[in-house]
């Protein structure tokens, strides 16, 4: 709870604080396509660290929900699923925040920058 009070000390408002929060919990833990939505508010963060790692963390989803998708759309109904269909709707129309993480390698090294930065306050 030390990091958070350094970010908060650090007269941080309460949206970054809680960018913060939300970021050192995706860099550690898997999310779903339901807590993909939730991140939104994180893709414009003032932290330069956190704002394009969570874009970098974003661009695979992203990838991958799209792959699901493109099967999907070929098989019937009850393969359709409303949380990565909105995951992936989201994720394609911001799709320029993190183009520049398309190749693997960029995306490898902004995501272990990111994870060593955020760990700070894990």
């Amino acid at each position: 709870m030390g990091g958070l009070s350094t970010v908060m000390g650090n007269r941080s408002s309460h949206s970054e604080a809680a960018s913060t929060v939300t970021t050192v919990a995706q860099s550690t833990h898997p999310i779903g396509p339901e807590g993909l939505l939730q991140l939104a508010r994180v893709f414009e963060c003032e932290d330069a660290t956190i704002r394009e790692g969570v874009r970098a963390l974003l661009a695979e989803p992203h990838e991958q929900l799209g792959a699901i998708e493109k099967t999907r759309r070929v098989l019937n109904w009850t393969a359709w699923q409303l949380a990565d269909r909105m995951a992936f709707e989201s994720l394609d129309e911001n799709r320029r925040l993190w183009k520049r993480f398309a190749d693997p390698q960029t995306r490898k090294q902004m995501r272990e920058r990111f994870e060593e930065y955020t760990y700070q306050w894990y």
